[in-house]
């Protein structure tokens, strides 16, 4: 199951990502989930640790 998140996101920020969505051959929406997701693990993984 998935949800929908709306994010607002500076112009550069979001150029960026087109760039490395397109380098990859994979939506913006893929990429953007990828990076929320590694960054919740190291966030759960850091305060895990703390």
């Amino acid at each position: 199951m998935s949800t929908t998140v709306i994010v607002r996101l500076d112009d550069d920020v979001k150029h960026r990502l087109d760039a490395s969505a397109w380098a990859i051959r994979r939506s913006n929406s893929f990429v953007a989930a990828e990076a929320i997701r590694a960054y919740v693990e190291t966030d759960e993984w850091q305060v895990g640790e703390i």
